[in-house]
């Protein structure tokens, strides 16, 4: 019993001894996972995916944009028209009571008040119709409402306001050019609300 008993001890110790090896490869992997067949599937089948494309997106068009399309080329004009005219008029009221004001406070007497106050009213006419009216006419012949329109705007305005003053060209220029930058910071600065302006533009187009 001693002698036979002896050799399997020695094996049972030499197995004991021996390194184990960790599989390579494919091996390793479920080595790693697991054992069983399941996990092993799954991370061969993660592994053998191709990267998923990317998909594209469509662009989103609101309701004024869509409004902006379909309107026919003289509701444009009109919207252009009416726009332009109701900002002269509201800027000439706003120079005459600007005129008076000033007149009064600076006791310029009732005829120069008065002449002041026509200038006044011609220039802030002048300068909102332009505005208004470029804005307007960017906005549904672009067929977008964006910062853009209002910079197209500021520009012809300060161009205007320029010449009104009595300056040239270079002044002109340098007056679109200071009025589209300080809009284009301005309309960056604060969000557009959209909601019930967007709505009015598109009911005015389908009138």
């Amino acid at each position: 019993m001693t002698g036979a008993a002896a050799p399997r001890r020695a094996a049972v110790c030499a197995v004991r001894q021996a390194p184990r090896r960790r599989p390579s490869g494919s091996a390793g992997l479920a080595f790693f996972f697991g054992r069983g067949g399941g996990r092993k599937d799954d991370a061969a089948v993660l592994l053998a995916q191709p990267p998923a494309a990317p998909v594209a997106l469509e662009p989103v068009v609101d309701a004024e944009t869509a409004a902006l399309r379909a309107a026919p080329i003289g509701a444009r004009v009109k919207e252009v028209f009416t726009t332009a005219t109701s900002s002269a008029l509201s800027g000439s009221i706003f120079g005459l009571l600007f005129g008076l004001v000033s007149g009064t406070v600076g006791r310029k007497g009732v005829g120069p008040t008065i002449a002041a106050a026509q200038v006044q009213a011609r220039s802030w006419g002048g300068v909102s119709a332009v505005y208004s009216g470029l804005q307007t006419a960017a906005k549904v012949a672009r067929a977008k409402n964006d910062r853009w329109n209002n910079v197209i705007g500021a520009c012809g305005s300060g161009a205007a306001f320029s010449c009104a003053s009595g300056g040239g060209p270079r002044a002109a220029v340098q007056g679109c050019v200071s009025f589209a930058l300080f809009s284009y910071v301005i309309d960056g600065l604060v969000p557009s609300t959209g909601g019930d302006a967007t709505k009015t533009d598109a009911e005015l187009l389908k009138q």
